[in-house]
């Protein structure tokens, strides 16, 4: 895991350090800071299938990429980005956007693009390029500056499925796991596409994407008396039928690496619910 903070320089030297900081580890940006405030920022990051992996703790700031800043960096790269925490908001081919915690946007790096974090805000980014998502969503323009809120199925998918593999690779168990990306942009594709007609459910990454959850859930609670199939299955947001279904096939596929506990209740869970 590698840390790049704000508290390693002299407070006088913190948003210049950032300002370099996100051009290094991002793309060129330029930052405006937001009230006087000491600015204490930070990015944690590591990798995932080899592409880059942060979480970004953000002061109060502004922060641009125009044509100057993509002429600098023209990278031709896609930013998911799952919004945790903060008042934050977003702008890219459109109207500005506020987000809620567990909304997911993408960015793309080669268009000019606004974010809004002037009440601070942590975020988790994946840096991908661009051709792996555009090659699945039938009209790609239509994925540029899309949101998917948290409050949609395939949203709140994706939260618990970013957030969980994130945990993972913080704990280094997120190893021999060839397909998460693979299931990442499937169902944001999927969502995406959904919106302007009809597009193939992949249900693999869906199945992917409620083991995450479940697998969350269970670790958050797994000492709780009153841990139930139905409880797994409502805190996911499916049906007992599907939940119990879905852990069947995807515990024996390939799934990411689990702590044991977590590993036991969720197989234990399972069986449960197949046999309720």
């Amino acid at each position: 895991m590698q840390v790049l903070s704000t508290d390693t320089v002299p407070s006088h030297e913190a948003f210049a350090y950032w300002r370099d900081v996100l051009a290094q580890h991002f793309v060129h940006l330029r930052p405006e800071r937001v009230g006087l405030d000491p600015f204490c920022s930070t990015i944690e990051a590591q990798q995932l299938e080899g592409h880059s992996f942060s979480r970004v703790h953000a002061a109060p700031q502004r922060v641009h990429r125009a044509r100057r800043e993509i002429a600098r960096s023209p990278y031709d790269l896609v930013f998911l980005n799952l919004h945790l925490l903060g008042i934050g908001s977003y702008c890219q081919a459109g109207d500005e956007i506020a987000l809620n915690p567990g909304d997911l946007f993408i960015i793309d790096a080669m268009r000019p693009f606004e974010l809004g974090c002037e009440g601070g805000v942590s975020q988790l980014s994946l840096k991908v390029p661009r051709r792996i998502l555009w090659e699945r969503v039938r009209h790609a323009e239509r994925a540029r500056g899309a949101r998917i809120p948290a409050a949609s199925h395939i949203g709140a998918l994706l939260n618990g499925y970013l957030k969980n593999l994130w945990r993972q690779g913080q704990t280094n168990e997120l190893t021999e796991y060839p397909q998460a990306i693979d299931h990442l942009f499937s169902l944001v594709a999927y969502e995406v596409d959904r919106r302007y007609g009809d597009a193939p459910l992949p249900r693999r990454a869906v199945r992917a994407g409620v083991y995450a959850r479940a697998v969350a859930h269970i670790e958050g609670v797994h000492s709780t008396p009153d841990l139930t199939p139905r409880t797994v299955a409502n805190a996911v947001g499916t049906s007992l039928r599907h939940a119990s279904g879905h852990l069947r096939r995807a515990r024996g596929r390939n799934q990411p690496t689990h702590p044991e506990q977590a590993n036991n209740n969720c197989s234990a869970m399972a069986r449960r619910a197949g046999d309720a």
